[in-house]
């Protein structure tokens, strides 16, 4: 049986990343019940719901203010916002420790791979940079096992 600390065990972005916030990107989170004042963002931005769905459902690239009003006007859930990363790799990395554990362990490695592109970022893709859906159906990308760069020390 799986144990998963995470509140409600459904996958909530924010508590993950309020659990790494010294290791990750900044984010923003938004009660969509709640006004926001989207003024003073640094445009372009990515909206996505803090409720995992697994194939990028509602996440958005957000080009001004009017947009984000737009999003903020229609979902209907609550969600982050995150700067755009321009990084040349991107990877994921799954680790499991049991509550009971000081350590866990780092499970996976996977790089994504960009399928028939020169840039490895999703950005440059020539698709609809507003819904940027992966669902099986439209794979701009797959995954490369890096699992050989799973070493003691990065497990520490």
């Amino acid at each position: 049986m799986s144990v998963n600390p995470i509140k409600y065990n459904k996958g909530n972005k924010n508590d993950i990343l309020e659990y790494i916030k010294n290791y990750t990107m900044d984010f923003i989170y938004i009660d969509y019940k709640k006004s926001y004042d989207f003024i003073n963002l640094k445009y372009p931005k990515i909206f996505k719901p803090v409720i995992c769905s697994g194939c990028s459902q509602n996440l958005k690239i957000i080009n001004n203010i009017n947009e984000a009003i737009e999003y903020h006007k229609n979902i209907k859930d609550n969600y982050i916002i995150q700067d755009i990363s321009y990084y040349k790799y991107e990877v994921g990395l799954l680790y499991e420790r049991l509550p009971i554990q000081k350590i866990g362990n780092i499970v996976s490695i996977n790089q994504r791979k960009f399928d028939d592109y020169n840039k490895l970022n999703i950005w440059n893709l020539n698709i609809d940079k507003n819904s940027l859906v992966d669902n099986g159906r439209n794979n701009h990308y797959s995954y490369i096992n890096k699992n050989y760069l799973i070493t003691k020390k990065l497990i520490n």
